[in-house]
């Protein structure tokens, strides 16, 4: 059964692949923001318990699913980075109506 912890933190392992290919100082800068932002998020989400039936959660893993599918694209191809970004700050978006962080993380991005 999937559960949000772990799919973040695999989406974290993937950001990590992606910024040791990445050679684009703004590139890099963005990534470590959002980086920041899902070990956040991951740090809520362990704290809760959350219910997998709900529509936020399963809109959760499809927003994860998509990013980790374009962040393996931007490493076959880097050109593919910025649209990464916006996935990446996209499925953070969903994740926090699931965690209820409450702060607008993607403020300071």
């Amino acid at each position: 059964m999937e559960t949000l912890g772990t799919e973040i933190s695999d989406i974290i392992r993937e950001i990590n692949k992606l910024l040791r290919h990445t050679r684009d100082l703004e590139y890099e800068s963005s990534l470590r923001k959002i980086r920041r932002i899902y070990f956040a998020l991951l740090e809520k989400i362990t704290k809760q318990e959350i219910d997998s039936q709900t529509h936020e959660f399963k809109d959760a893993i499809k927003s994860l699913a998509i990013a980790r599918s374009t962040i393996e694209e931007a490493i076959k191809d880097i050109t593919k980075t910025a649209d990464t970004i916006n996935k990446l700050e996209s499925a953070a978006k969903v994740i926090d109506k699931v965690a209820k962080v409450g702060v607008n993380l993607l403020a300071a991005h």
